[in-house]
């Protein structure tokens, strides 16, 4: 039963006053309960640079700074910080005062005035020991922050002949993570393996997974720009090795080959020619075991194009009995994959059918070209069933049924031009 509002009392003001007083409890409790989450998550830890500084109130000033950062209170920290900059710039201390306070705003999520830190001792005192620290501090927020083209822009105003050894590295591989996170995995792959080179025990697990990650995206194409580039520069030809075995891991047997064989001809002298005579030793045997009496049947079985692809199974299978009572020979078996439609399921296809050991590859109808890619990293042979001129550039393992329209438009010409002249 509702109770009737009173004679004489604003019943709405009431119900308004009341919603309100709930808001306020709500948005108190909503506030306390972020500043006891906020309290209870660690903050990063900075561990402060330290710099010779002289005695007395110098001293003091950078010490009380230093304590700031241990208690947590990164303000104050910061105020002091300013304050040596603005009393001692032109001591060592004010380089280290800088490297803190780049290493503070980043922990306080202010990434604009930590780069800005790092910039400013980049630029007022450009041959401090804290320099390429600093670069490589600003280039980190910059990838933090997706802005990958500026990193890269950054990048190319390092000196490679500037870096330390313990610098080369951070730097090879902050570039190698831009060009990744841009799409353009042999880039990657090419700073990666000179991170890699340069490192002496600094991440290299996580090297080698980024790099396995960025060979898995390669084509054929990429790896074969790659190798070219690595071709371009003597220096780093002994790469190749490095990049044969990373596209072994990553499942790219065939490109491994290449890419090894070329190595084992350009550093006869290396000390890993033995190592890669035998990785592809163990690739051919890997290659070699495909069943010669089974072919893959990549085909539209389902979505707008099945009524074409179940026009091509037929037609196959028909070829198969036709030839299989004509040969004395083992009987030629057919596995099926359906494509669809989709770029997905053709790539799919393809590779489900090498990794059964296909000998040889029949379609697709569509997305032929993703599927010559496939094919051609995989090292099965593939005979497309498409008119496109594109296919049969992916490489030697791919050919092509059809005319295409370039071929039958020269034919008409040569006969109108020939013929009924």
């Amino acid at each position: 039963m509702l109770v009737p509002a009173q004679p004489g009392l604003n019943y709405n003001f009431l119900v308004k006053s009341n919603t309100r007083m709930k808001l306020k409890i709500t948005l108190c409790i909503a506030v306390g309960l972020m500043m006891a989450v906020w309290a209870c998550v660690p903050r990063p830890t900075i561990v402060p640079v330290k710099a010779k500084v002289g005695p007395g109130p110098e001293e003091a000033l950078f010490l009380n700074a230093e304590e700031k950062i241990q208690q947590g209170a990164y303000a104050e920290a910061l105020l002091l910080y300013e304050q040596y900059l603005s009393t001692y710039s032109g001591r060592p201390g004010a380089e280290a005062a800088l490297m803190n306070m780049g290493a503070i705003y980043s922990a306080m999520g202010r990434t604009a005035e930590s780069r800005s830190a790092y910039q400013r001792l980049i630029k007022q005192y450009p041959h401090s020991a804290f320099v390429q620290d600093a670069k490589i501090q600003a280039l980190a927020l910059l990838y933090n922050e997706g802005k990958y083209n500026e990193l890269l822009k950054e990048a190319e105003t390092i000196s490679e002949r500037d870096l330390s050894a313990d610098h080369a590295p951070r730097v090879f591989a902050l570039i190698g993570d831009a060009y990744m996170a841009s799409g353009f995995p042999a880039d990657a792959v090419y700073y990666f393996i000179k991170a890699h080179e340069k490192s002496v025990g600094y991440g290299e697990a996580g090297l080698q997974e980024k790099l396995k990650n960025a060979a898995g995206r390669l084509n054929s194409s990429d790896t074969t720009a790659l190798l070219n580039l690595l071709k371009q520069k003597p220096s780093e030809s002994c790469f190749m090795y490095r990049l044969g075995t990373v596209l072994y891991d990553a499942g790219r047997e065939v490109n491994s080959v290449s890419v090894l064989s070329e190595f084992i001809s350009r550093c006869p002298g290396d000390k890993n020619i033995s190592d890669a005579k035998r990785l592809i030793d163990i690739i051919n045997q890997k290659t070699a075991v495909h069943e010669l009496d089974m072919i893959g049947c990549a085909l539209p079985l389902s979505g707008p194009y099945k009524i074409y692809g179940d026009k091509a199974l037929k037609g196959i299978e028909f070829a198969l009995a036709q030839f299989s009572s004509e040969s004395n020979d083992a009987a030629i078996k057919i596995l099926v994959k359906d494509t669809g439609s989709e770029p997905e399921m053709v790539v799919r296809a393809i590779k489900d059918l090498a990794s059964e050991n296909s000998a040889a590859i029949i379609g697709p109808l569509v997305e032929a070209r993703l599927a010559a890619m496939e094919a051609q990293d995989s090292g099965i042979p593939m005979i497309a069933l498409t008119q496109k001129d594109d296919v049969i550039g992916q490489g030697d393992f791919v050919f092509r049924n059809f005319f295409s329209p370039s071929m039958q438009v020269k034919a008409i010409v040569s006969y109108a031009m020939n013929t009924l002249k």
